[in-house]
């Protein structure tokens, strides 16, 4: 697994940039003190104006083709747009999935190798009956579900 140093909510330093996975491009969310922090590998910083423009963040739990296998998430960057930026990662892809779907709002920031945190905002977490989901968090949530 990876190596993370913390101060409380900051990401001070990690192993996941040399791992294999951020070297593929793969995101990774990783949750401490309270605080969700998507890891942007490098091949994936041309997401940055995207993300950037970003209203507000939205984090949706659901299984993405099966209820009975691993949930998959929506991580959706709303800029108000038709076409707001996503990104759908998988459970091995989140270091505390179970603290993270419990939420109902978490500190949320982008960070990325060589910049440190290049956004920040109280993300909105729900759950849906499936993913995608792609409905900004004031739609009508006929695709949500209880908590």
């Amino acid at each position: 697994m990876f190596v993370f140093s913390n101060m409380g909510q900051k990401l001070v330093d990690t192993s996941y940039w040399a791992s294999e996975h951020a070297l593929m491009g793969f995101v990774y969310i990783s949750v401490n003190a309270g605080a969700a922090r998507l890891l942007l590998p490098r091949v994936q910083e041309s997401h940055l104006p995207d993300i950037g423009s970003a209203n507000e963040v939205v984090i949706s739990f659901a299984s993405r083709f099966d209820p009975r296998k691993d949930p998959s998430i929506e991580i959706m960057f709303d800029d108000g747009s038709a076409n707001p930026f996503c990104l759908f990662i998988s459970r091995d892809q989140c270091d505390c999935w179970a603290s993270l779907s419990a939420a109902k709002s978490i500190p949320f920031s982008v960070v990325t190798q060589g910049n440190g945190e290049v956004f920040a905002c109280e993300a909105k977490v729900r759950k849906v009956r499936r993913i995608p989901c792609l409905l900004p968090w004031n739609a009508s949530h006929a695709n949500s579900v209880r908590r």
